[in-house]
């Protein structure tokens, strides 16, 4: 008679197996997916003086389209996290609000460089900080919309007055 703890379960091993093929194809794909997704990211060039107040007003537009709340906000944001839309960040990017990889909410960003999140276009970067804005910033007043900035989402403590500053000097308060 046979002993069988002595021979092999070629069932279970097999379905192991498959499901090691299984999960070494999809890293692949997904490697493919990523790089293919990386190439396709439009660079933003320097923008001269003329260009930045032009796309200053393109963006403005864009984010009253998508109905952000607080959009005078959120565009002086936009203004100090990419340094007057010239910083690195923004440039290899196009992320305007120096967002992070969202994990636990639905994003636009198609990976990460220099610790920060890259998307295709500036344009997915507004889109992005919406579904930020409507996960964790929904429905607050002004004020509490500026503190929560300070004490959530700010790297300096200067980051409120900094945003005050952009407000009055565009006329955007």
């Amino acid at each position: 008679m046979e002993d069988s703890r002595l021979s092999p379960n070629l069932p279970g091993i097999m379905v192991v197996i498959f499901f090691i093929i299984a999960l070494a194809i999809m890293v692949v794909i997904a490697n493919k997916i990523s790089k293919k997704k990386n190439s396709e990211v439009q660079k933003i060039e320097h923008l001269e003086p003329t260009d930045s107040t032009a796309f200053a007003d393109e963006l403005l537009t864009y984010i009253f389209e998508l109905r952000l709340e607080h959009p005078y906000i959120v565009f002086a944001q936009a203004i100090e996290e990419s340094g007057h839309f010239k910083s690195i960040i923004f440039e290899e990017n196009n992320n305007l609000f120096g967002m992070k990889m969202a994990w636990n909410r639905t994003t636009t960003a198609i990976g990460i460089n220099r610790g920060h999140a890259v998307y295709t276009s500036w344009k997915q970067s507004v889109i992005d900080y919406a579904f930020f804005q409507m996960s964790y910033m929904r429905g607050l007043t002004r004020e509490e919309y500026l503190i929560k900035l300070s004490n959530s989402y700010a790297e300096n403590e200067q980051y409120v007055d900094n945003l005050q500053k952009i407000l009055k000097r565009t006329n955007k308060s």
